[in-house]
C-alpha cells in the first residue's frame, strides 16, 4: 500500500460525505491504474489528452511569474510542502523540481489553481492565494512570495 500511495487513500470515515466519496473515488482509480498498467502487459501506455492551458486565454492581469522562477532564484525550495484551508479543512501538496504540483493523492497539475480545484473539488480557485508555504517557519502565501520578487526585481 506504501510502495503504491494508497495507505492515505484506504481508510474508514466516521462520515461518509462529499470528501470521502472523492476520496474513495481516488483510490478506485489507483487501483485500476495498478491493476491495468499497460506495462504489466509489456506495453507503453497510450497518450492522452491533456486538458487545455486556461492561463493562455486570461483576460486578467498576468504576472508572467511561474513557480519555476521562484525555485531558480531560491525564493521557494524544490520539494516545498504547500498547504492550503477552506472551512477548517487542511488541504497539502508538494512542489516538484519541475514546477508541477502534485497534492496528496498522487495527482500532478501544471498549476496552483488546477491544483486547488482538485483538493477543492470546485471549477475555480485563485491558486496563488489558496496555497501558502512554509518559509523560515512561518506560513507564507504563494501571492506574497511572487509579488517580493516583482518588487525586488528578482523575476
Amino acid at each position: 500500500m506504501k510502495a503504491y500511495k494508497l495507505d492515505w487513500l484506504l481508510r474508514s470515515f466516521p462520515k461518509f460525505d462529499r470528501k470521502a466519496i472523492g476520496m474513495r473515488q481516488d483510490l478506485y482509480q489507483r487501483l485500476c491504474e495498478r491493476v491495468w498498467d499497460p506495462a504489466v502487459f509489456g506495453s507503453r501506455p497510450a497518450s492522452s489528452p491533456q486538458p487545455p492551458d486556461r492561463s493562455r486565454t486570461r483576460t486578467r492581469a498576468r504576472y508572467d511569474v511561474a513557480i519555476t522562477d521562484l525555485i531558480a532564484k531560491g525564493l521557494l525550495p524544490a520539494n516545498a510542502t504547500l498547504t492550503g484551508r477552506r472551512r477548517g479543512e487542511l488541504f497539502q501538496a508538494q512542489v516538484l523540481g519541475d514546477g508541477r504540483i502534485q497534492v496528496t493523492s498522487g495527482e500532478t497539475f501544471g498549476s496552483l489553481s488546477a491544483a486547488g480545484e482538485f483538493v477543492l473539488q470546485t471549477k475555480s480557485c485563485p491558486g496563488w492565494n489558496f496555497w501558502h508555504a512554509q518559509l523560515d517557519g512561518r506560513e507564507v502565501r504563494l501571492a506574497d512570495i511572487r509579488r517580493d520578487a516583482l518588487e525586488k526585481g528578482l523575476v
